[in-house]
């Protein structure tokens, strides 16, 4: 049996990032938690309400919440959910919850 070495030049042994394009600044970061954080407080003011008049009838059900409006989508199983979300609200950005 013969066995071979691979020396790896030193420009190959350099590891890092693929795509050094796609890095994203920490304001950046901050910015989305903080529209992440109250697009989810305006979806919970709907929930909550919702969730006690749902978990007798659809106990662990999932339900997406459009957070500027208050429409909702109620689903059994979260994949079909999901799915349907883009087809009803494709310029939204719905929240998810399990009741």
């Amino acid at each position: 049996m013969i066995q071979t070495t691979h020396k790896r030049s030193d420009k190959s042994s350099k590891r890092g990032r693929i795509f050094k394009q796609n890095l994203i600044s920490s304001e950046e970061l901050t910015k989305r938690d903080r529209e992440w954080q109250l697009r989810h407080q305006k979806a919970k003011i709907y929930f909550y309400p919702l969730q006690k008049r749902l978990k007798l009838t659809h106990w662990l059900w999932y339900v997406a919440i459009e957070p500027e409006t208050g429409i909702y989508m109620l689903d059994s199983d979260f994949d079909a959910l999901v799915f349907r979300i883009p087809v009803y609200f494709p310029n939204s950005q719905l929240c998810v919850y399990q009741i």
